[in-house]
C-alpha cells in the first residue's frame, strides 16, 4: 500500500512530534554520571590525518584542578576512568607535536577522536 506525500509542513511538524516522543520523560533530570571519555589521538601533518599517536599524554581540568589523566596506547587509544558531567579543558601533548587543548563538555558516554599537528 502506498501512502500519500505529506505537505513539507506537516511532514516537519510529524518529525518534530516524533523527537518530542523520543526525549528524556518530563520532570526527569539529567544524570551526573559517571561518564565514560574515550577516543583516539592521530597525527596530522600539512593537513593530512595520519597514523595513530602512541604515547602521547592527555590532561583533563575544571578550573585549577586536575580531574583525570591519561597515555594512549601503542594503537593511539587513550580512556579516562569514569567522570561525573562537567565541562572541562583537555591538554594532549606528544614529544615532536603542537599541544592541542579543546574544550569538552562531558554529559554522557563520549568517543572523541582528536588530531595533533607536528610545528
Amino acid at each position: 500500500m502506498k501512502l500519500p506525500a505529506l505537505p513539507v509542513r506537516t511532514g516537519v511538524l510529524a518529525l518534530l512530534l516524533l523527537a518530542g516522543a523520543c526525549s528524556t520523560k518530563a520532570g526527569s533530570t539529567p544524570s551526573n554520571g559517571p561518564w565514560q571519555l574515550l577516543g583516539t589521538i592521530f597525527a596530522k601533518e600539512k593537513s593530512v590525518v595520519g597514523a595513530p599517536v602512541p604515547n602521547a599524554r592527555l590532561t583533563l581540568t575544571s578550573g585549577n584542578e586536575i580531574k583525570g589523566t591519561a597515555t594512549t596506547d601503542a594503537a593511539g587509544h587513550y580512556a579516562f576512568e569514569p567522570l561525573q558531567a562537567g565541562e572541562f579543558v583537555l591538554t594532549i601533548s606528544a614529544p615532536g607535536f603542537a599541544n592541542l587543548t579543546p574544550a569538552v563538555r562531558l554529559d554522557r558516554d563520549m568517543r572523541a577522536d582528536f588530531a595533533i599537528e607536528k610545528p
